[in-house]
């Protein structure tokens, strides 16, 4: 494993994290406090690696 791969590993679990602590945050708010350049970038990141889109799993947290 590249040490590129773990750093983007590391930014969605820690995106994955704040999403269960504080469900109200936006996305957009979430990709900057994690190191995202912008949303875009946590919704590729995000479902690429965890293969579940940031809105789809916060909704799924919610419930």
């Amino acid at each position: 494993m590249t040490a590129k791969h773990l750093a983007r590993i590391y930014r969605v679990r820690q995106a994955r994290q704040l999403i269960k602590a504080n469900p109200q945050l936006s996305l957009a708010q979430l990709a900057l406090e994690c190191g995202f350049s912008d949303q875009s970038h946590l919704n590729n990141e995000f479902n690429a690696i965890l293969q579940i889109p940031p809105a789809k799993y916060k909704k799924l947290i919610q419930q």
